[in-house]
């Protein structure tokens, strides 16, 4: 009775009953309302076969009225020109709306008062396939209905995103913002709902006690009635809401799961299945563990597919005989068991037999039980043998069942988990972390063990990108090929209507252009699918986009009496009407409404423009199940997916004019000619392969006969290939570079069949796997067979990384994607790159450093694994193709990505960039900063001026919406597509940009005007040994007062603030290295001497440093302390050198590196600080009005690369080219006077801070202070009270001696330091004059800058910096 994926099932049938609306909406009014809808369908029943007018007048339009919408306007053209697109009503929501929008001289511009459209059609009329009874009945409703939401979301800028359609019995709702619109709607079927004559349920239907008419009727009031659409939370409409409460179940469903496989059931299965195994070896190996975790991952995923087939009724787990056997009855049966506290045997195997019986089924098929051989490769025996010959007992399937089954809710009860709510998306992260570790065998258990490595994800770098983020990649990099293609056909289509040629001539000539048919023929690639995530997305859209280009290429042809139809349709009719047909032969149950258009169309696409690569292989076999699921098609097997998903490295591997110039260097080009030719023959029979539809077994058949047609023509030249960039790839000596030589001259035999493995040389070459190897090498001269050992090894080592690395030769895995392949310049590729490259930090890829700069234009040794998938990318392009990853910014500001940005400026058009900042909610399990970009590859068409560009704060990042907030003019703007340079990318409009420019060439770079670079404070190795308190300094001191010479005040980074800071309570012990000073030992001849002369020398100082020397780690039990550091001088008492201890002397400008405000500060006390602190050897005053002022801060939110929670980076990099706006000599004298009273100020304020949170906490005994009041001087004294007050424990008995101690201290410590304060602003506003007419800014050019001013400016125009607010409003218990 309901159906559809835009509200989650569980949702519908328990969720919504928990919500107002429904408790709100009693039974008396259910009952009249079904009343009166029972009245008006007898009216429409009265008629025989009534037709769309009538099925609208006396059914569909009074039924909307009764859900309240009485303002409605009847055909109002969508289109500006024409009358193309008009649906059948526009419904509002209210009379003030309609009355606007009528006033409205353009029919167009009235849809954006409304709420929603409506389409119509005759009773029963089928919604998703063609269904022509009377003349006018062209096209597919539902595609039809696509095509409006279309369009009337581009003329109302997204405000009217949902549409109804209905042929009376059955009523959909759609959403445009859905990820697959055509897919997620929700809809309910309301003639059984009525229960209307000749209606009634189906089997199925009658045993859902959940799902009653009753209950589907109040779903369907509820849901189409005008209070759903309307806002009742805010903006958010009951629509919003349930929606959301969806996403909820299923992210919680999905994170349980995730935790339960991973943590429990994969570990359970992998030491079930070797202990189970009756051929498992003596000799437990890597082969044999990599073998249980493949059985294992393959037994989860055949689990998966069936439940998810069963739960969305493809397969007939409800009808027999397959009833009986399902996993479905087996799943309800271990429940009654688990319920009734019944054990299960751990000897005896009953499930497990009735499982291998369900996975035989599907693989081979079974008429009796009405199962078609679905085949696929993943049921297949030699998928995993091990499966094969294991008797699983009925204690482990039991618990793998019943956990996938079920999950505890709020009370611990286990509760069932329907998996059709779920989309493969989720399946999919459900187990993609089990992919990222391996297993281990423990020999004292005898017990096979998963690697829990916590660091693996990051290895990996995979994580799960939200459908906003895949949807906006997908939109911005394959919508304008749909685009150019359906403009094209209107092109065409202008050009044949003044055409005088017959009808049918100039029909025929259009389909050459068709734009389904062109969409068809699209190629887009992931090269990092991970689960297929973006895949699966990407089936949906482009099936959206071909079913509405269908409809649109039907609209556009208006000059014929003859309706324009596709040549897609045709093929969409045959391939259902052949299933049909194959279903009826075999009695194979099926429903109609599972061979919609959407459905078979979404399997042309997948075999024929989905690719997809990826390292681990059994990722990759996760992204067929994903796609498989996915695309299931009742009555039809799973299409073969081989082709055009594989397993390799994306990175590494040679392009064949690189193996060429490789084997030219080694003096064997001329061999690679022949196998080349032969392999690039094959892009014809891959373009046979992609047309076979996959519609029965014999044709799956076929497409794996062409397939491995296919390979066995390419695998001479692509194992040959391989082992050179292995050979190339390894460090070879000079003899090792002989053999290599003489393989290639052939001396060993013919050289591709060495590579192969079919010939072998000797015991050193373990082969390829060949099933009939033979050894030559005793064939070979004395002078050969010694060159063959050799190269035998060398050769070992390159198989082994072949097989390890996985390289990937492009051209020959898809021979039909390039053409030429001995060109020095790439012909072909794909017409758009996509996915979310890994993300994986440059320190864990130093093993792969060397081959990444070699093969990388982008190469930089602190740059992470995802820069180099951006320059591979742009390689895989076709002239005029699109890449559009999601990666962190980082590569838009850092040092790292200069090359990369340089690669985007000269070899790519940069058509779209977004930056969200530090958008948290994209990926919540992961701390990055996530940033799109979509280049284009240069063809012969004029390039872009302009680039489109989106800066988003990552607070106002929407929940839904991503791609209307996107477009919003608030964050979206053009800027000129050469701005996009080798230099840091600065996102800003273009009045921003002019005057960061400006900043830029008025200042002078700080390097210049400072002579040295920023310098880092002490690394001391062991802080707690070097850094003392002053009460440990006075006793050091007291004892041996020379010492006071090396004990040093010091600040840490957190005690940094801006233009002054307090001396703290620290201090560090000055122990150089006797490398660069000349203590008493630095001329000991060895250890012992010198630290007997430094006991003598500091005995103190020797004392303290011993009870540090050496100490062990409690948890890990190694050795730690002075003797075990990294960073030491050339004692174990000693720091390590430094050239700079004398810049600390001198008077200095001290900052963070990881800053919230600008906070630069002049030292001239002599102070030493740590590594987190930064100082600039100057105290030029200058230098730290700039860096202080607000249009410093404000430039530097545009140079700098941002952090975690949008604080800035200083990195050196910045730091050093900072513009520093030069002060004439008057004004510089000015400033410095000013620089000076404004730190004595700060001081003053920040030193009665300290004073009265010290007095607070030891007066009240408090342990904890709000945030508001460790800086009591921002408060007023009312505030102040307020906060103490509320600080103080329920206990506390707050008396008028209180109140008044309170007042008396704030009068003498705080007041006068508010005073300062109010001194500050003074000070900061006149300093900041001074820096803003150095740089020349004009009045507007200030104004500009605080109109776009970033957060947590210095100070504002109105008042004192926005600190004040900030720490009123930030009440949490914390302290610094």
């Amino acid at each position: 009775m309901i159906s559809g994926n835009l509200f989650t099932r569980d949702y519908l049938l328990e969720g919504i009953a928990r919500s107002e609306p429904w408790m709100a909406f009693a039974d008396s009014d259910l009952a009249a309302v079904k009343t009166r809808l029972l009245k008006l369908a007898a009216k429409l029943q009265a008629i025989n076969k009534p037709n769309e007018a009538q099925t609208e007048k006396i059914f569909i339009y009074p039924v909307l009225e009764l859900l309240g919408w009485s303002d409605v306007e009847v055909q109002q053209t969508l289109s500006p020109k024409g009358r193309k697109h008009v649906p059948d009503a526009l419904l509002f929501g209210d009379s003030d709306a309609r009355n606007r929008a009528v006033g409205e001289k353009d029919q167009w511009k009235r849809y954006q008062h409304g709420l929603a459209i409506t389409e119509a059609k005759r009773w029963c009329r089928a919604l998703d396939r063609t269904d022509k009874r009377d003349a006018h009945e062209d096209g597919v409703p539902s595609t039809q209905m696509l095509q409006y939401l279309d369009r009337v979301n581009i003329v109302t800028a997204g405000k009217v995103r949902l549409g109804i359609l209905t042929n009376g019995e059955k009523w959909r709702l759609y959403f445009q913002g859905a990820l697959s619109v055509s897919e997620d709607y929700f809809e309910v079927d309301l003639a059984k709902a009525l229960e209307l004559p000749g209606h009634e349920l189906d089997l199925i239907e009658r045993t859902d006690e959940k799902l009653t008419p009753a209950h589907a009727l109040k779903l369907f009031i509820l849901l189409f009635r005008k209070q759903a659409f309307l806002p009742i939370d805010g903006p958010r409409t009951f629509h919003d809401l349930a929606r959301d409460e969806g996403k909820i179940w299923e992210a919680k469903v999905t994170r349980d799961l995730s935790r339960l496989v991973f943590r429990d059931l994969y570990p359970h299965l992998v030491a079930a299945l070797h202990r189970n195994d009756p051929a498992k070896p003596a000799q437990i190996d890597a082969r044999y563990l990599e073998e249980i975790r493949q059985s294992a991952l393959v037994l989860l995923y055949r689990l998966l597919f069936v439940v998810y087939a069963e739960d969305r009724d493809l397969l007939p787990d409800n009808q027999e005989p397959y009833k009986t056997y399902s996993l479905t009855t087996m799943r309800g049966d271990i429940a009654d068991r688990v319920a009734s506290l019944q054990p299960f045997s751990p000897a005896l195997a009953t499930y497990w037999p009735k499982l291998r019986a369900v996975f035989k089924a599907i693989a081979e098929g079974d008429d009796t039980l009405g199962i078609p051989p679905y085949n696929g490769g993943l049921f297949a025996k030699d998928s995993a043998p091990i499966l094969a010959r294991v008797d699983l007992p009925d204690a482990v399937i039991a618990e793998l069942i019943h956990k996938l089954s079920h999950r505890e809710d709020e009370e611990g009860k286990p509760r069932y988990i329907n998996y059709r709510d779920l989309t493969v998306q989720q399946l999919g992260t459900i187990y993609e972390r089990t992919l990222e570790y391996g297993l281990s065998y423990d020999k004292d258990s005898d017990t096979v063990l998963v690697d829990a490595d916590d660091t693996a994800r990051h290895e990996s770098g995979s994580y799960y990108t939200p459908d906003s983020l895949v949807s906006l990649i997908i939109d911005k990099a394959v919508g304008p090929f749909v685009e150019e293609r359906v403009q094209a056909f209107r092109d065409e289509a202008a050009k044949l209507a003044k055409d005088k040629r017959p009808i049918e001539a100039r029909l025929a000539l259009l389909q050459g252009f068709d734009p389904a048919l062109g969409i068809l023929e699209l190629r887009i690639c992931d090269p990092s699918m991970g689960s297929g995530h973006f895949l699966v997305n990407l089936v949906d859209w482009l099936a959206d986009k071909a079913l509405a280009a269908i409809a649109e290429a039907e609209l556009i042809v208006d000059w014929s009496d003859k309706p324009y139809r596709s040549p897609v349709l045709a093929s969409i009719e045959q391939t259902r009407t052949d299933i049909i047909r194959q279903a009826t032969v075999h009695k194979w149950p099926f429903v109609i409404e599972h061979l919609d258009d959407r459905h078979i169309v979404r399997r042309t696409i997948l075999k024929r423009c989905i690719y997809g690569v990826d390292k681990n292989p059994m990722a990759v076999e996760l992204a067929k199940v994903a796609l498989w699921l996915h695309t299931f098609t009742v009555g039809a097997p799973l299409s073969f997916l081989d082709h055009h998903l594989r397993c390799g490295n994306s990175l590494f591997g040679f392009w064949v004019r690189e193996a060429m110039d490789r084997l030219t260097k080694w003096g064997g080009q001329l061999l690679i000619n022949e196998p080349m030719q032969k392999a690039m023959a094959q892009a014809l029979a891959m373009q046979k392969l992609e047309r076979v539809n996959d519609i029965d077994i014999a044709e799956v058949h076929q497409s794996k006969t062409l397939f491995d047609g296919i390979e066995q023509e390419t695998r001479p030249l692509n194992s040959f290939i391989k082992i050179l960039y292995a050979l190339d790839w390894l460090k070879l000596d000079k003899e090792d570079q002989s053999s290599v030589r003489a393989w290639l001259d052939g001396q060993y035999g013919d050289p591709f069949e060495i590579a192969r493995g079919r010939f072998t040389l000797g015991p050193a070459d373990a082969g390829d796997g060949h099933p009939h190897p033979k050894d030559v090498l005793d064939q070979l001269s004395d002078g050969a067979r010694a060159l063959a050992q050799r190269f035998a090894v060398v050769f070992g080592r390159a198989r082994a990384l072949v097989h390890s690395e996985k390289f990937q030769n492009w051209q020959v895995a898809f021979p039909g994607v390039w053409t030429q392949w001995e060109s020095a310049q790439l012909q072909g590729g794909f017409h758009a790159v996509v996915g979310n490259p890994p993300y994986v930090r440059q320190e864990l890829i130093k093993p792969y450093k060397n081959a990444l700069e070699k093969r990388f234009a982008t190469y930089a040794g602190q740059a992470d694994l995802y820069v180099y998938f951006y320059e591979q990318g742009v390689r895989l392009l076709r002239p005029g193709g699109r890449l559009s990853y999601v990666v962190t910014n980082k590569w838009m500001k850092t040092d790292y990505a200069e090359k990369l940005r340089e690669l985007f400026a000269n070899q790519t058009w940069v058509e779209f960039v977004a930056d969200f900042g530090h958008a948290k909610k994209f990926f919540p399990d992961a701390d990055v900063f996530p940033s799109v970009l979509v280049v284009r590859k240069p063809d012969t068409a004029t390039p872009p001026e302009l680039a489109e560009v989106c800066a988003m704060p990552r607070d106002d990042v929407p929940d839904k919406g991503l791609d209307v907030a996107v477009a919003n003019p608030a964050y979206s703007f053009k800027l000129p597509r050469t701005h996009f340079s080798r230099e840091n990318w600065v996102l800003d409009r273009p009045e921003g940009v002019a005057l960061f420019n400006k900043i830029k060439a008025h200042g002078t770079p700080l390097k210049a005007i400072v002579g040295a670079d920023p310098l880092y404070g002490i690394k001391t190795g062991l802080n707690e040994a070097f850094i003392i308190d002053n009460t440990a300094r006075e006793r050091l001191v007291h004892e041996q007062p020379e010492t006071a010479a090396i004990i040093r005040p010091y600040l840490r980074g957190q005690d940094i603030s801006r233009w002054s800071c307090p001396d703290t309570d620290l201090f560090i012990i000055l122990m150089k290295s006797s490398s660069d000073y000349s203590w008493p030992w630095a001329d000991a001849p060895d250890a012992s001497i010198a630290e007997k002369k430094f006991k003598e020398t500091y005995p103190g100082l020797h004392r303290h440093f011993k009870t540090f020397e050496e100490t062990k780690d409690t948890k890990t039990g190694d050795a730690k302390g002075l003797r075990h550091r990294e960073d030491q001088g050339r004692f174990w008492w000693e720091l390590r050198p430094c050239a700079y201890y004398a810049a600390f002397e001198q008077p200095k400008i001290l900052y963070v590196d990881i800053a919230w405000a600008p906070s630069f500060l002049v030292d001239t006390r002599a102070r030493f600080t740590n590594n987190t602190c930064y100082l600039l050897p100057t105290d030029a005053p200058d230098v730290v009005a700039s860096l202080n002022s607000p249009i410093g801060w404000w430039y530097a939110w545009r140079k700098a690369q941002h952090g975690k929670d949008e604080a800035l980076r200083f990195f050196t990099s910045f730091v050093e080219t900072f513009p520093v706006a030069q002060l004439k000599s008057a004004a510089e004298s000015q400033v410095s006077g000013l620089v000076a009273r404004v730190s004595e100020n700060m001081e003053q304020c920040l030193a009665a801070d300290r004073i009265m949170t010290d007095w607070l906490r030891l007066e009240f005994d408090l342990k904890k202070l709000k945030k508001a009041l460790l800086q009591p001087s921002l408060l007023s004294e009312a505030r102040f009270v307020e906060l103490v007050r509320s600080a103080l424990p329920k206990k506390y008995k707050f008396t008028a001696a209180t109140l008044d101690t309170l007042k008396r201290e704030y009068a003498s410590t705080v007041e006068p330091a508010r005073k300062a304060r109010s001194q500050v602003l003074s000070l900061e506003q006149k300093i900041s004059d001074f820096v803003n007419e150095a740089y020349g800014l004009t009045p507007d050019e200030v104004e500009l800058m605080w109109r776009t001013a970033p957060p947590r400016m210095p100070f504002t125009p109105a008042g004192l910096q926005s600190q004040e607010v900030a720490v009123d409003e930030e009440e949490e218990d914390a302290e610094e």
